[in-house]
């Protein structure tokens, strides 16, 4: 299990011959160009809608290769807990650290907000793929 930027160490490994499992991507940011999903290993990736790290692939600052992105991962994507309005397909917040504390939040286990993502993580983990 990685959180952002830990996704590019895990992801590095499997390029040198790790196997995994499973493995979990918490907002994973970056994966190497030459990475490519082992077919024994069950990926997914949990994230919340609303997030900076996701805003930065999009707009391509982060690199072509990340979970959200890739159809390896089995994608987990939660609406944001936090203060916004959606205009259409639009969400916009009078919070501007919403989408950061969104980023940090999905790897929270304590934080009450995020009890569907973990216990979805933890399903994930004991209870098979």
């Amino acid at each position: 299990m990685s959180h952002s930027w830990g996704e590019a160490a895990v992801a590095s490994s499997e390029t040198f011959g790790t196997h995994y499992d499973t493995q979990i991507s918490l907002s994973g940011a970056w994966m190497p160009d030459d990475w490519k999903g082992d077919p024994a290993t069950s990926y997914h990736h949990f994230a919340y809608d609303f997030d900076a790290l996701a805003t930065a692939q999009h707009l391509g600052l982060v690199g072509d290769k990340y979970p959200l992105g890739d159809p390896a991962f089995t994608q987990h994507i939660y609406d944001d807990p936090a203060r916004n309005y959606e205009f259409g397909p639009v969400k916009i917040t009078t919070d501007p650290m919403a989408k950061i504390e969104n980023h940090s939040l999905i790897a929270s286990a304590q934080d009450a907000k995020n009890r569907q993502a973990r216990d979805d993580v933890a399903r994930v983990v004991f209870g098979g793929r």
